[in-house]
């Protein structure tokens, strides 16, 4: 029954991109942009009311502050105030947060992710994400295929760079894939085979 009621069931998101919920097993798998750096693949076991994760952010990222750049100037010093409140250590589990499944420095971008559907076949989960960056040599313009054990561990890590930023991907059946890109100087569609 939709009863348009709403619950927090997880914090410490910077910037939720893409969420799949996977029924049989009860698991969220998301996606969080990250500041400069830090894009997250996070997954939240047994969602419920009674026991609301916190993924870290602000305390906690792999990434840096854009202001981090040598050629930031904060005249204010807004930042530096920033800075003490939300200091991005380089660890999770060592303040009580969950530990990202995989992150990404430098940033790709990220986008929603999805998880393909031959799981009982193979006994590992595959997990699809792709990039919105620019940047090859950062690994954008890429779809990344992740590859868990039975125990959630990352056994596997392919991407196929694809040479356009990619805002989608919807999985047609076993194999085919269809890309939702923005291409210049207008978006397009693209269909891949895996």
């Amino acid at each position: 029954i939709d009863t348009a009621e709403i619950n927090i069931i997880s914090v410490g998101h910077r910037n939720p991109q893409g969420l799949f919920y996977d029924f049989d097993s009860n698991i969220i798998f998301s996606t969080d942009h990250g500041p400069k750096g830090g894009d997250e693949i996070n997954i939240d076991f047994n969602p419920s009311l009674e026991n609301i994760k916190n993924f870290g952010w602000p305390k906690s990222s792999y990434g840096v502050r854009y202001e981090e750049d040598i050629n930031f100037k904060d005249k204010s010093g807004e930042n530096r105030t920033l800075t003490k409140l939300a200091p991005l250590c380089k660890s999770h589990k060592k303040f009580g947060y969950i530990e990202p499944l995989k992150y990404f420095t430098p940033s790709i971008g990220i986008t929603q992710i999805i998880k393909l559907t031959n799981y009982k076949e193979k006994n590992i989960h595959e997990l699809m994400v792709a990039s919105m960056g620019y940047d090859k040599h950062e690994d954008d313009m890429t779809i990344h295929k992740i590859d868990l054990d039975s125990s959630f561990i990352v056994i596997n890590h392919e991407k196929y760079y694809i040479g356009e930023r990619i805002r989608d991907i919807i999985q047609i059946n076993d194999q085919y894939f269809l890309l939702a890109l923005e291409s210049a100087p207008s978006p397009s569609l693209g269909l891949i085979r895996f």
